[in-house]
C-alpha cells in the first residue's frame, strides 16, 4: 500500500509542477487571463508571487477543490477580457 500511494503522490506532486511551469509560461504571456488576489496575473505588490500563483492555479484545477483567489479571467475583469485571448490557460485549465 505504501508503495503504491508514495507512486500516485509522486505522479500529483510532478504533474502539478509541469502544469504549473505551463500556467507560468501562459500567465506571463497572458497575463489579462489569470487573476491572482483580484489583479492580473503577476501585477501584484510582490511579482515573485508568479509561481506559487501559478502553482496554486495548478493543484485547484487538477484536484478540482474550486477556485480561490487564483483563478481563470471571465469577461467581466480586467474590462472585458475577450475568450480568444486567453486561448492557453483555458487550454492548460481544460487538459488539466
Amino acid at each position: 500500500f505504501t508503495s503504491v500511494f508514495i507512486s500516485f503522490l509522486m505522479i500529483y506532486l510532478v504533474l502539478c509542477v509541469l502544469f504549473g511551469a505551463l500556467l507560468l509560461w501562459a500567465g506571463n504571456a497572458e497575463p489579462n487571463c489569470i487573476v491572482a488576489s483580484g489583479e492580473p496575473f503577476g501585477k501584484s505588490d510582490n511579482p515573485k508571487t508568479a509561481w506559487s500563483d501559478a502553482f496554486a492555479l495548478s493543484w485547484t484545477t487538477f484536484t478540482t477543490v474550486g477556485y480561490g483567489m487564483t483563478y481563470t479571467t471571465t469577461a467581466s475583469d480586467f474590462n472585458g477580457t475577450k475568450p480568444h485571448e486567453c486561448s492557453w490557460v483555458v487550454f492548460l485549465s481544460t487538459t488539466e
